[in-house]
């Protein structure tokens, strides 16, 4: 039986020892880390509710829902909140559950792992580097079958590449929904 592994986020101990640069002067951006380092104020509510510590927390967010319903001024039932950006990813792909999807890459891992899990099947619309990660938005619209279920674009795409052009993305957006894939 094979098992399967899943890393997320950099090797920064394997870094250090492959290429003799200190884990503390690299900036990690393949996972959701701060690269500024924990910030005092949640060191600060950390230690003022340690005696928490041993409880679990309100699996459904009731109390965090209602204080960014009251921040913000949204019901509170519209707010989905989850531990990370993988969690709510997860959520939202299994609630999405389509049979085929499009994952426009590079991008983030867990799509792919995600449809992968729910029984689903993607393929990958790439942008190129030799092409300076520019949508090909005529190519994007034929490979959009009525089969799609869903389609996954990440803006920017990578930390390197720029945001998609804004008329760009209206536009494809407008062309989608008139041919079927998001109607």
């Amino acid at each position: 039986m094979t098992v399967l592994t899943h890393a997320h986020g950099g090797d920064l101990d394997a870094i250090q020892r492959t290429y003799g640069i200190p884990k503390e002067e690299i900036i990690d951006f393949s996972g959701n880390i701060n690269p500024l380092g924990f910030p005092k104020r949640a060191e600060d509510a950390l230690k003022e509710n340690l005696h928490l510590i041993c409880t679990y927390p309100d699996k459904k967010y009731k109390a965090l829902k209602q204080a960014i319903g009251t921040y913000t001024g949204a019901d509170p039932s519209h707010i989905v909140v989850g531990n990370g950006s993988t969690e709510l990813i997860s959520t939202f792909i299994q609630t999405v559950h389509a049979k085929h999807s499009i994952i426009m890459g590079p991008a983030y891992s867990e799509y792919e792992r995600e449809v992968s899990l729910g029984g689903g099947k993607f393929k990958y619309f790439p942008l190129k580097e030799e092409e300076d990660f520019k949508l090909n938005l005529p190519a994007l619209l034929k490979a959009l079958t009525p089969d799609v279920g869903m389609f996954v674009a990440c803006n920017p795409i990578t930390p390197q590449a720029p945001p998609s052009a804004q008329r760009k993305c209206v536009r494809f957006w407008r062309t989608a929904k008139k041919s079927g894939p998001l109607s």
